[in-house]
């Protein structure tokens, strides 16, 4: 990654963080089996990489993470969850790790690449609540509230509104 800044373990952090929040979105309002959204996750992983390729081009934050990635591909037996309580874990570290990436980037000094990363993420998130079509109608993509709520909480891990934000929303 490109901020010298940043320890060998918080490049680790800012690389997990949108694969992670990516899987926790799939799972935020899983309908039927828990371990069976790979194939979303999949969908919003390939929706992750179109974005930063097309709009984040010159973030190196961002192109760094997908560097990164490439040279370190995450083992696909890490993304099954069981059931629900690691269904439940996934929401909650997505979040925490989220909060930590959003202090990280609070200490880079291009604070336009630090917000970019962060958009980046929230858009990943997006990517994924509209692969599980979990609140389809009529084959139409709907966010359900489940997925709403923890999108809500992921810019609010992210420090991109406040709670007091969220909970107006």
């Amino acid at each position: 990654m490109a901020d010298a800044t940043l320890t060998a373990d918080e490049r680790i952090l800012l690389k997990e963080l949108p694969f992670k929040v990516i899987f926790a979105a799939v799972v935020s309002d899983v309908r039927g089996a828990v371990g069976s959204a790979q194939l979303e996750t999949l969908e919003a992983a390939k929706a992750l990489v179109a974005d930063a390729v097309t709009n984040y081009q010159d973030n190196p934050i961002i192109m760094g993470v997908l560097q990164d990635v490439a040279d370190d591909p995450a083992d696909e037996d890490s993304i099954v969850l069981k059931d629900e309580d690691a269904r439940a874990a996934a929401l909650v570290d997505s979040l925490r790790i989220s909060s930590e990436g959003a202090g990280i980037l609070a200490k880079l000094a291009d604070q336009d690449q630090a917000l970019q990363y962060k958009e980046w993420v929230v858009n990943a998130a997006h990517a994924a609540t509209e692969a599980t079509r979990s609140g389809s109608i009529f084959n139409r993509s709907h966010t359900s509230n489940a997925e709403e709520d923890f999108l809500r909480q992921l810019k609010v891990a992210l420090g991109l509104i406040t709670q007091e934000n969220a909970d107006n929303e």
